[in-house]
């Protein structure tokens, strides 16, 4: 029987791609970073730091990267109402909560703060039982 569904956020139930990739954009341009659209493409999915560091130019120090990583979550956060739920994810999700035999978990990348904020603003959030976001994890996404 099942007892446990975990879904990814991002591409997954909510099309949240473009906020991410215009708040990395617009704080890195204004910092003066160079760097392609096809290299911040390659680079989307990882932890803002790592993108930060990816796109950089030059090392950058502890404290820098974590100032532009703030500033990218600020912005992004600024944009959550831009984010819209991916097409039969709400009525999935209903299908699911009706069914009410297992627990759900949303496992994402994102930022905790931001993840509740899109999930809140597009009526999903009370769907979901726990949500682990990239702060409650040491490395990568996909890491276990």
């Amino acid at each position: 029987m099942l007892k446990l569904i975990v879904f990814d956020l991002d591409g997954t139930l909510v099309d949240s791609r473009k906020v991410h990739f215009d708040a990395i954009y617009k704080i890195l341009r204004k910092e003066n970073f160079k760097f392609s659209i096809a290299e911040l493409n390659k680079s989307m999915g990882l932890k803002r730091k790592w993108i930060i560091n990816n796109l950089a130019k030059s090392p950058l120090s502890e404290t820098r990267v974590d100032g532009l990583a703030k500033e990218i979550k600020k912005e992004a956060y600024a944009n959550v109402s831009k984010v819209r739920p991916c097409p039969y994810a709400r009525e999935m999700l209903e299908h699911l909560h009706k069914l009410n035999k297992h627990k759900t978990v949303i496992m994402t990348n994102s930022d905790g703060k931001v993840a509740r904020a899109i999930l809140r603003k597009n009526g999903l959030l009370r769907y979901f039982d726990l949500i682990l976001a990239s702060e409650d994890f040491y490395d990568k996404k996909h890491a276990f």
